[in-house]
């Protein structure tokens, strides 16, 4: 298929993507953003004083996954732990407005996870620090057994299943095996976009998207193809290896293609990688092949950096970005 054709194959799956339903099971986070002025430095210390004057909550990490999907004209069900404090309302809040089922969204004890960034600015704006606040530890017994009964009675309804894995303590050996195996026995496309110590709980995955720096850190390797080759021998099969400004370079058994990052400006990575997951797997539910996928979520990709803060695309962007690339 020629790059004419292969564009006019993803733009009819685009507009199927209201088709599909996907669940995304991971690591629910909450990006707030301060916005504020910088006009002096502090008297206590050589930092500057940031006089905040407006916040933003959006939703992060595997909410920010199901929210690409729904943005993108997919339905999502998302799955997950938040806690029972502030910060998990505004999580429910945000869920709710975005109309992404979130029936099992747990409440529990553990604090919600929140990534704060401070922006300061003068003639532009500038983040100034990150701050964290999050609880790692796993889950109860009674959380797993009722993640794992919802899945195993509703699998079937799913054309596809996210694992957004941000090692805050929702996956755990047990639990990961448990999700591969009822997707499989349930004929069930699954893809995962895996952090920290979990990579080799994930063997039987179909598919995993990994940037260069967390492919070096699963394989201890400093050759891109050589870790790819190890990642497909021990965990998936299939591998989308994202690279930031150089693209990303698709491993699909045993061929190879790369893609050059798309040319427009790059504002703000942030939440890039969840784009691209969740445009990948709504073009795999559409019937596109990994590549004309992978190319659909490169498109994707560089319309969300070229945003500011953690964002989603839309069809209409993704449509214009493939219509009007220069």
């Amino acid at each position: 298929m020629n790059p004419s054709e292969t564009k006019k194959h993803i733009l009819k799956a685009i507009d199927s993507f209201k088709d599909y339903r996907i669940a995304v099971i991971g690591d629910i986070m909450l990006d707030e953003y301060l916005f504020g002025s910088t006009e002096r430095l502090s008297p206590e210390a050589p930092i500057p004083i940031v006089k905040i004057n407006k916040t933003n909550y959006i939703l992060g990490g595997a909410a920010n996954v199901a929210n690409n999907i729904v943005k993108l004209g997919g339905k999502c069900h998302l799955i997950g732990i938040i806690g029972n404090d502030l910060y998990g309302k505004q999580i429910k809040r945000l869920l709710n407005e975005s109309n992404i089922n979130s029936d099992n969204v747990i409440n529990n004890k553990k604090s919600t996870t929140v990534k704060t960034r401070v922006i300061g600015h003068r003639n532009n704006f500038q983040q100034i620090v990150r701050i964290d606040r999050e609880d790692c530890n796993g889950l109860t017994t009674t959380e797993r057994q009722k993640i794992i009964k919802y899945l195993e009675k509703n699998m079937r309804t799913f054309d596809c299943i996210i694992l957004s894995d941000y090692d805050k303590g929702l996956f755990s050996k047990y639990i990961i095996e448990k999700i591969i195996k009822t997707a499989d026995k349930n004929r069930k496309l699954i893809i995962g976009d895996i952090k920290g110590s979990n990579v080799l709980h994930y063997k039987g995955i179909d598919l995993i998207t990994p940037n260069t720096k967390e492919a070096f850190e699963m394989t201890n390797e400093k050759d891109i193809n050589k870790a790819a080759k190890i990642i497909q021998n021990k965990i998936a099969k299939k591998v989308i290896l994202t690279q930031g400004a150089n693209g990303m370079t698709i491993y699909d058994n045993n061929s190879k293609f790369h893609l050059p990052a798309n040319k427009l400006e790059i504002f703000d990575v942030s939440g890039a990688g969840d784009t691209v997951i969740a445009t990948l797997a709504l073009g795999l539910c559409a019937g596109l092949n990994l590549k004309e996928s992978a190319i659909a979520a490169n498109y994707a990709a560089g319309v969300s950096v070229s945003k500011a803060g953690t964002a989603t695309v839309n069809p209409d962007e993704l449509i214009s970005s493939i219509i009007n690339e220069q």
